[in-house]
């Protein structure tokens, strides 16, 4: 992260450039932040980790959220293509993609061609490749896919992954020059450390509906080992942490009379988890 950070810093904003000088004076500069926008915690980490240490560089930056896929986001146009590249080549200073799986399936559908039009810098912030199972190849339905990722990454500034997977899936694009920093949702609290603390509550993530949908074995799996937690530590010292709303009706019917917890508000499940 701090690699990030030192490069970005070369990035200078002068009000005198701005691409909007001539319609709306400014002092900051202005960044288009693609991202997801569930109710999905790690999600909201990701997001404001992100924004949180690139304030460090530019403080006083203003960040435009946008619609990261059909169905994460705050409404028409989506992605980083058609009218909202010529939004962000009107509005913007620069433009940051920042996500988790973003290059499964290439869930961006940036096209390779149509990324040249883009005139702020890109920056592409922690993004990560899954499978629908662990033993299996990454999921690019599409071959037109991978071209469409060459020719982004031609187009970025930075760009950072969340993990080797993604590094290595990049590498065998022939995309060079990335960087691995660990996914952003883990810089949020910027603890300097990891410690274990002999009181607290013991807290228990509950399975994400995907597992419960697609990978129904591995699903009761792991149901299995957090009951067996419960018997072993004790009711009183769990708490189910939920981090999707879909996931409250199903770990209530299944854990009856045990503390869920979900929220909306990122900030409160990192002051769950600090004092866990």
């Amino acid at each position: 992260m701090k690699k990030l950070l030192k490069r970005f810093r070369r990035i200078n904003y002068r009000e005198k450039e701005a691409r909007i000088r001539k319609t709306v004076l400014r002092r900051t500069p202005v960044i288009h932040h693609y991202c997801p926008h569930t109710f999905n915690a790690g999600d909201h980490f990701v997001t404001l980790s992100i924004r949180k240490h690139l304030r460090k560089c530019l403080p006083e930056a203003v960040f435009i959220p946008k619609s990261i896929a059909v169905n994460r986001g705050w409404g028409a146009p989506h992605r980083l293509r058609g009218e909202n590249i010529a939004f962000s080549n009107r509005y913007a200073d620069a433009v940051i993609v920042g996500g988790s799986d973003n290059y499964r399936n290439w869930s961006l559908r940036i096209d390779g061609r149509e990324i040249q039009k883009l005139q702020p810098p890109l920056f592409l912030v922690g993004l990560g490749i899954s499978s629908n199972d662990l033993d299996e190849p990454p999921l690019i339905e599409n071959q037109k896919y991978l071209e469409d990722i060459r020719k982004t990454h031609e187009k970025t500034r930075i760009s950072t992954v969340r993990d080797e997977a993604t590094l290595t899936f990049l590498e065998q694009l022939g995309v060079t020059g990335v960087i691995l920093t660990g996914c952003p949702a883990l810089y949020l609290g910027d603890a300097s450390e990891i410690r274990l603390k002999k009181t607290g509550k013991i807290i228990l993530t509950f399975p994400f509906p995907v597992n419960r949908i697609r990978l129904s074995e591995r699903y009761r799996l792991l149901e299995q080992t957090i009951q067996g937690l419960i018997q072993h530590y004790g009711a009183d010292q769990i708490i189910i942490s939920c981090h999707d709303d879909r996931d409250v009706p199903a770990a209530s019917e299944r854990f009856p009379g045990q503390q869920i917890f979900f929220s909306n508000d990122a900030w409160e499940y990192l002051e769950l988890y600090q004092q866990a």
